[in-house]
């Protein structure tokens, strides 16, 4: 399809992901293109209620995880089609509590935790002109890549990221120093956030707090708890790392 082609080369070209994140972008939009043509639909006039029962269907297949991922992949698509005005509103399934415990309950699955991939997909559907957006997108960085302790987010002093330019996060808390070195992806990050929403502020996030934060992520049906997991291994491939080193120096199983 003509607009999903366009909306993917604008994507890679605009946000350089990864080939695993394009392929599931591609995946996503191609399956929702494939829905709307088998039940009769108009993409580009959709109702909200067509939407949703896009989803319902999607329910009784797939485990929340690859829900939350279809649901942003279709979120970037529809926001690129409304900035380029071809419809007119931009729906978004809400993935209730309630939901998500139903179906694990009915899989019998251990809470599952977002992957490196899914959260790719979660960071790239976030708009950084939009400041709810780019405000969960920078404090979820700082979460899952640094593991920073949420109270510490709050405490972060614009003062101290200029002083050490966006390189380092130091925070005084408790007549202790906390040091975070910052990659040059999360520098720009907060540079970004800093010139477009905290100009002048004393502190990153304002008045913003911890439990504003939480409501606000909970939205996207995703916990702080998914967030500190992203970039873990799971047991068995650390079990099997930890097996692979030992047969290298010789310990055997």
């Amino acid at each position: 399809m003509k607009e999903i082609n366009n909306f993917l080369e604008e994507f890679s070209l605009k946000k350089n992901p990864s080939p695993t994140t394009i392929t599931a972008y591609e995946k996503d939009l191609t399956d929702f293109a494939l829905y709307i043509k088998n039940n009769n639909l108009d993409m580009f006039n959709l109702t909200e209620e067509e939407y949703m029962n896009y989803f319902e269907d999607l329910k009784k297949v797939f485990k929340i995880t690859s829900l939350k991922r279809k649901q942003s992949s279709l979120k970037a698509f529809y926001k690129y089609l409304w900035k380029n005005k071809l419809v007119e509103k931009i729906f978004e399934y809400n993935f209730s509590d309630d939901n998500s415990k139903i179906l694990h309950q009915k899989d019998f699955q251990p809470p599952i935790y977002l992957d490196n991939d899914s959260f790719k997909l979660f960071m790239d559907s976030l708009d950084e002109d939009n400041l709810y957006d780019m405000r969960i997108k920078v404090i979820a960085n700082l979460i899952a890549k640094l593991n920073i302790n949420l109270i510490n987010i709050f405490e972060i002093q614009i003062r101290d990221l200029i002083k050490y330019d966006f390189k380092k996060i130091i925070i005084y808390r408790n007549n202790k120093i906390y040091n975070y070195d910052l990659d040059n992806d999360i520098g720009e990050l907060l540079r970004n956030y800093y010139k477009k929403y905290a100009f002048e502020k004393r502190f990153l996030f304002s008045t913003y707090n911890i439990n504003a934060f939480r409501k606000d992520l909970k939205k996207f049906n995703i916990d702080i708890s998914d967030l500190k997991f992203v970039f873990n291994e799971d047991d068995e491939s650390l079990y099997n790392n930890i097996k692979k080193i030992y047969f290298e120096i010789g310990i055997g199983d």
